[in-house]
């Protein structure tokens, strides 16, 4: 029975929020005062904590503004961009580069960035990636869209450390370069014309 009581005692001074006899005994002695000051303090405790709710709150709010705004950026800026998790899987792209695909985002999400460069650049699109250049140097390539027709677009990666899941990601800019492209084909094809007219 001691043993009993032993434990009890024990439990009220050490058990979670739960009184000891000594607390208890004070509590009941405590004068109007102290109750009122206590009662104070736990009102000025309780006005600082709704304030630090508030605040957090208001952060959370600010935090939310700001993901919406960069989001909206992302989504609708005028050059195609696409996030490829650590083994180049397709993860987030914005709505230029679906409107560069013809695709629509069902269709893209989870496939690789090379099912989009056209046949004849893959092989350059590979050497260029095993080689780490990538990493310096933008690279021109061919992409097909839906509508079978070939544009020509510059890729430029830059890496995201711990981006996808705390795993390495990558972040691609994919700008449609056809009309410069053409232009240079155009400006190549007068060199050879003028050099054989002057060779004539």
């Amino acid at each position: 029975m001691q043993d009993e009581q032993h434990k009890t005692d024990k439990r009220r001074t050490h058990g979670g929020g739960v009184l000891s006899r000594a607390d208890t005994a004070r509590a009941e002695n405590m004068s109007a005062d102290e109750i009122n000051a206590l009662l104070h303090d736990l009102s000025v405790y309780q006005i600082e904590l709704e304030t630090q709710n508030d605040q957090l709150r208001q952060v959370q709010r600010d935090l939310q503004s700001t993901k919406d705004r960069y989001y909206r950026l992302y989504r609708n800026i005028p050059v195609g961009y696409i996030t490829l998790d650590a083994h180049g899987i397709i993860r987030e792209c914005n709505d230029k580069f679906l409107q560069l695909t013809g695709r629509d985002e069902q269709r893209v999400i989870g496939r690789t960035l090379p099912e989009f460069v056209s046949a004849g650049d893959r092989t350059l699109f590979d050497m260029w990636l095993k080689s780490g250049q990538y990493l310096t140097a933008p690279l021109t390539v061919g992409f097909s869209n839906d509508q079978g027709s070939s544009i020509f677009v510059s890729l430029v990666y830059w890496q995201l450390k711990g981006e996808t899941d705390g795993e390495d990601a990558s972040l691609v800019a994919v700008t449609d370069v056809t009309d410069l492209k053409n232009a240079e084909e155009r400006i190549r094809l007068s060199g050879v014309v003028l050099e054989a007219a002057s060779e004539g």
